[in-house]
């Protein structure tokens, strides 16, 4: 039986690289990492703990002979070619979590299941799916048009969704790690399908426009039942399914009827447009194009005009700590674990883990002004 606190070294290599590190640059600058890596050495078991936790590597990995086999849990489409992202993936993970205890608990409580998740299939029309995601919504065609802000359409969207039992999350870190966060183009945003409790993330990094647009496209993804998450990716290299759920997304957002309106009297202003119907220019161009009224080419002129322009800066000071958390998590989801705890289902140490908090701030979000709005 081999030293508990000895790592060989195919696993020290693993889990530096596992964590996105160069491996030989890594060592040369944690001389102690590289005397365990070639035996001068032998680690306590405090520094093996550190290790761990720097890295977000779990303890127990590290005592064993061979790597374990690590796979995202649902397909995620991005430019990047790298094997795994260990901040995208430990969000899944942690969502997954979730998603699994609240469909228990849901079930438990004699909940019925959701009819629209999977409803439609992925070869379906998304002219059809798209007058799903409306009935189901209840939202008509110019809702956005007449609320002031993106950040107001996409506060009402999701308020609408939750309401029809999509646990919605806005975040753009592990959790509530604030030292680990979540590139825009490794993740804009991902749905977890479920009868019981769909999840649906987004990257609260990006700009509120795509926020919205990526919230509309997950839901997509939730009625034609297909877990999937995507980051950056070229158009030409996306899915038949992500297609889809763009299309869909797109028509919701921005209906024939409603763009010929704006197309016509503004004399297709994407500038104007976008902002009336609170979409970005891409979604203004690639409507125009779906609807005829701009060439396959012209379109893609644009969209690569636009990708060369720099992105302007955000504005803000990072909002409300209460507001901020319970977007994080999910304010329905947070209710239905208090609920949980108020009725003895779960300890609290169970509540502040599926929550992510600790018991104080726990207790302070319970006792906010926000929670229960």
């Amino acid at each position: 039986m081999r030293n508990v606190n000895i790592i060989l070294p195919n696993i020290i290599e693993w889990a530096i690289t596992r964590a996105g590190y160069d491996y030989q640059d890594y060592i040369d600058k944690h001389d102690n990492v590289r005397k365990w890596a070639c035996g001068e050495k032998q680690p306590t078991l405090k520094q093996i703990e550190t290790f761990a936790h720097t890295l977000h590597v779990p303890l127990g990995y590290l005592f064993l002979d061979t790597p374990p086999v690590e796979e995202m849990p649902i397909p995620m489409f991005r430019r990047s070619k790298a094997n795994l992202n260990i901040e995208v993936f430990d969000m899944v993970n942690i969502i997954s979590d979730r998603q699994q205890w609240l469909r228990q608990y849901l079930v438990e409580e004699g909940a019925e299941e959701l009819q629209f998740v999977g409803k439609h299939r992925t070869d379906n029309n998304a002219g059809e799916i798209c007058a799903t995601m409306r009935q189901v919504l209840s939202l008509p065609i110019d809702w956005a048009t007449k609320l002031q802000t993106t950040e107001e359409a996409l506060n009402k969207l999701a308020s609408v969704m939750e309401e029809h039992g999509v646990m919605v999350n806005f975040n753009s870190i592990v959790g509530n790690s604030t030292h680990r966060t979540i590139a825009v183009e490794d993740c804009r945003g991902f749905a977890l399908v479920d009868k019981y409790a769909p999840f649906i993330f987004v990257n609260s990094k990006d700009a509120k426009s795509a926020q919205l647009f990526t919230l509309a496209h997950e839901f997509a993804h939730i009625l034609v039942g297909y877990s999937a998450g995507i980051g950056d990716i070229d158009i030409e290299d996306s899915p038949v399914t992500e297609r889809l759920c763009d299309t869909v997304a797109a028509e919701f957002l921005m209906p024939k009827s409603l763009f010929e309106i704006l197309w016509v009297n503004n004399h297709g202003d994407f500038e104007y447009i976008s902002r009336k119907a609170k979409v970005s220019k891409y979604v203004v161009a690639r409507c125009a194009k779906d609807y005829g009224y701009i060439s396959e080419q012209a379109y893609l002129q644009n969209y690569n005009r636009w990708q060369q322009e720099p992105n302007p800066p955000k504005k803000g000071t990072g909002g409300d700590f209460y507001i901020n958390t319970i977007r994080r998590t999910g304010r329905t989801f947070l209710l239905y674990v208090n609920s949980a705890l108020g009725s003895n289902r779960i300890l609290h140490t169970e509540a502040y883990r599926l929550a992510g908090l600790k018991g104080d701030t726990y207790r302070k979000v319970f006792a906010s002004q926000y929670i229960y709005r």
